[in-house]
């Protein structure tokens, strides 16, 4: 990383870790065309505009600082209909006797957030008890939504969550999670359960919503992130985890304890290196580093890095991760092309178009598989791609690694 690049992306992270150390000097056009593309990809925009507004760090150039207002405002017009599709959809499965819990975004958003709007959404997760899967889904059908084509049963079987859920009207999607991801190596279900046990409730159009607490929350971040998505999630992250910290800071006296339970504290120690490299105050948070897993330089600058990758590179990444082995030697490869040319109807509209309710989706397959394709064949002919796969697989183990041999004494 040259060292303007190293600029751009100290003052993007300084900003997500709400920082106050001492602002970066003027940034470039190039900086600012870097850090630009990310905010777009990443959707970061709008806490970007209330960084601006704040007057920490340089100036935003007039276009982009009127796109983040752009987007600000946007988020606050949605975050009207989301908070109707909230209420309804809670009461409806409150009516239905679901016992359920937003999630992340929702939580986030009706727990932590001084705005609301700084926190964009994609959909609402949800998570509720496994036997009350179909009578969840009833439950919304009933309400106008329809559920995108899937197994159910093979749902329940096998991964964590059902087939998205779309409102017919609104197009609000629901995601119904019955765990909170399928990994065999961390004990989920135990966590999921405590996300259901620790659930806060805030009043919202006079009905009290369900969400997970700061604690449950923190460390649902931590899974999602690290183990799960091996910090290919993006850099709004440090965002989430600097909010939890700086609002609810008292709801977090559990966090390692926990942490340590459910087999994250690799993951906690390398977000908080993260944050505390961007100026973030981890301090309040009252853990003894000398208890906490050692984390190399070169991981933090690794996980880093994956957090602000073109969002194109995460797929193909995935792929070839999956076809090499740990030296970066071509292994398994029928299996990782059987995965890698498996559709989803999220990935072929993200690649090919059209929205993910269409019925008639699928007759864009054969445009999805042949860019699936080369996206594969290309990435396995990419020497430097083979060397990111290792340092990948040397951040995976660290991060399901037993950390009790690691630690500072």
């Amino acid at each position: 990383m040259d060292e303007a690049s190293r600029r751009a992306h100290s003052q993007l992270f300084s900003w997500l870790c709400a920082s106050n150390d001492e602002p970066a000097s003027e940034l470039t056009q190039a900086e600012w065309n870097w850090i630009a593309q990310v905010a777009r990809e990443y959707r970061l925009r709008p806490l970007l505009h209330l960084r601006q507004r704040s007057g920490i760090g340089p100036s935003f150039p007039p276009v982009f600082s009127e796109e983040c207002a752009q987007s600000f405002a946007s988020q606050q017009v949605r975050w009207l209909d989301l908070k109707g599709g909230i209420v309804r959809t809670s009461r409806a499965l409150s009516e239905a006797n679901v016992p359920h819990v937003f999630l992340k975004g929702a939580a986030l958003r009706l727990s932590v957030a001084a705005e609301p709007a700084v926190r964009p959404m994609r959909d609402l997760d949800i998570l509720i008890p496994r036997d009350r899967s179909v009578a969840a889904r009833d439950a919304l059908t009933a309400l106008g939504f329809h559920a995108l084509p899937g197994d159910l049963e093979t749902a329940l079987d096998r991964g964590y969550q059902q087939p998205a859920l779309i409102h017919s009207a609104s197009g609000l999607a629901v995601e119904l999670h019955h765990d909170l991801a399928a990994l065999p190596s961390i004990d989920t279900a135990s966590l999921a359960a405590f996300v259901r046990d620790s659930v806060e409730h805030v009043r919202l159009g006079g009905h009290p919503i369900p969400v997970s607490a700061p604690c449950a929350t923190f460390l649902h971040l931590l899974l999602h992130a690290g183990p799960k998505s091996l910090f290919d999630c993006g850099p709004l992250l440090l965002a989430d985890v600097a909010m939890l910290i700086e609002r609810r800071v008292d709801r977090l006296g559990e966090l390692y304890e926990r942490a340590e339970q459910f087999g994250l504290l690799p993951t906690l120690a390398l977000v908080l290196q993260l944050l505390e490299r961007h100026g973030a105050d981890t301090e309040r948070l009252g853990l003894d580093s000398a208890h906490l897993p050692l984390v190399a330089e070169t991981l933090v600058d690794h996980a880093e890095g994956l957090l602000v990758q073109p969002s194109r590179a995460v797929h193909q990444r995935k792929m070839v991760r999956e076809a090499r082995d740990d030296a970066g030697r071509l292994a398994g490869i029928d299996k990782a092309f059987a995965r890698a040319l498996m559709p989803s109807r999220a990935g072929i509209v993200a690649t090919s178009g059209g929205r993910i309710e269409d019925r008639l989706l699928w007759l864009r397959y054969p445009h999805w598989l042949m860019k699936r394709a080369w996206q594969l064949l290309s990435g396995l002919r990419d020497r430097s791609l083979a060397g990111e796969v290792v340092r990948d697989r040397a951040l995976a183990k660290f991060l399901l690694d037993d950390p009790a041999a690691n630690r500072a004494e």
